[in-house]
């Protein structure tokens, strides 16, 4: 009796096994473009973590990755400069690098749909012919009108994906494409921390703990924490001037400030600081505004030559850490970046562009006016 039991409970345990192996099995086919033909190898690689998961070697129109997931994930194929995303998971699945189609499985089926309803050829084609005749134009009233019409379609083009990330996060909040789908939602409509929250804390485990998703609420969390009417976050870094370690606060020193988020490779951070917070400086230091470099991203020599040549005499403060402590304390992923900051240490503004800058410092110079 108890040798039958025993015989039965390893032919189930042998049959769960051979289930478990079997749903964790996939096979990528990847048809490629002649292109592509003398390209020699081809990587997968997962879109999460970045790291590669395999490389196979290109000989032909189709090349095939093979392996194992223990749950489906998110990959990259990329080949050249070409990468199409898919989804790892039980069963074949079907890539058209050239067009970026995938499908063949049901979540990759549900990638695809999503990245179908995303593309409107037709708003695209818009805006590249926009962006085109912007080249062309030879006046500045021109100019002017074709980049409006720009943000316009842009616009309509963002509001689109939103649609249609929304509707696949609805259909698909317990899977993989969710999670993308959700994170999509959240970027394109520049969401605010706290409904990202929410939204997070009512998702199921596999869309609150994909990485993307958990990055993007401690982003969003660090832009609230230092948003308008909030208190500055104080910040350590390198002196450019002394070459010792300076905090934030003792540049600012209870003055109204002026702190420039930048890097000597940012073309729009240059242009900010030639055309107007160096002329501002000089006008407004001598009211008792302080005026901060933050320089991020960047490497020594190339700020120091930079400095040199835009002629910045303002202090600068050199955020030197791997885990660029300035920019993500401050929540930001792009620069230039402008924070005024008033007396009592609380933040005015941020997001600012250049020429916002001076009627803001006259309101907070001039609070009774």
């Amino acid at each position: 009796m108890h040798l039958r039991l025993h015989t039965a409970l390893i032919g189930c345990l042998l049959l769960v096994a051979s289930a478990c192996s079997r749903s964790e099995s996939y096979t990528l086919r990847c048809a490629i473009d002649t292109d592509l033909a003398d390209i020699k190898t081809a990587y997968l690689a997962d879109y999460e973590t970045q790291q590669y998961i395999d490389s196979v070697n290109v000989q032909e129109s189709e090349i095939v990755f093979t392996g194992k997931t223990p749950q489906p994930r998110l990959a990259v194929v990329i080949i050249g400069s070409s990468q199409t995303l898919c989804v790892l998971e039980r069963g074949t699945v079907m890539v058209d690098v050239d067009k970026s189609i995938v499908g063949g499985t049901p979540l990759n089926d549900r990638l695809w749909e999503l990245q179908r309803c995303c593309h409107n050829s037709q708003l695209r084609n818009e805006l590249e012919g926009c962006y085109y005749a912007y080249l062309a134009a030879e006046t500045s009233m021109e100019r002017e009108m074709l980049a409006q019409q720009f943000d316009s379609i842009s616009l309509l083009i963002s509001q689109a994906n939103v649609a249609c990330a929304e509707q696949c996060y609805n259909e698909n909040k317990d899977n993989i494409v969710g999670a993308y789908a959700l994170h999509m939602m959240a970027s394109e409509s520049d969401m605010d921390y706290l409904h990202f929250d929410d939204l997070m804390r009512e998702a199921t485990p596999t869309v609150s703990g994909f990485k993307h998703n958990r990055d993007l609420l401690l982003h969003l969390q660090a832009t609230d924490r230092t948003s308008a009417g909030k208190p500055y976050a104080d910040l350590q870094g390198v002196d450019f001037a002394t070459g010792q370690t300076a905090l934030l606060s003792q540049l600012i020193d209870g003055h109204i400030a002026v702190v420039d988020f930048w890097a000597s490779w940012c073309a729009p951070c240059r242009h900010t600081i030639s055309n107007f917070l160096l002329d501002l400086h000089a006008r407004y230091a001598e009211r008792g505004v302080v005026f901060v470099g933050i320089d991020v991203w960047d490497q020594p020599d190339a700020h120091r030559k930079a400095t040199e040549q835009l002629g910045i005499t303002y202090p600068q403060l050199v955020d030197t850490t791997e885990a660029h402590t300035a920019t993500t304390t401050y929540g930001i992923d792009a620069i230039p970046q402008l924070v005024v900051i008033d007396r009592d240490g609380t933040i005015a503004a941020r997001d600012l562009q250049g020429n916002q800058i001076e009627p803001l410092l006259e309101k907070l110079l001039n609070p009774a006016s």
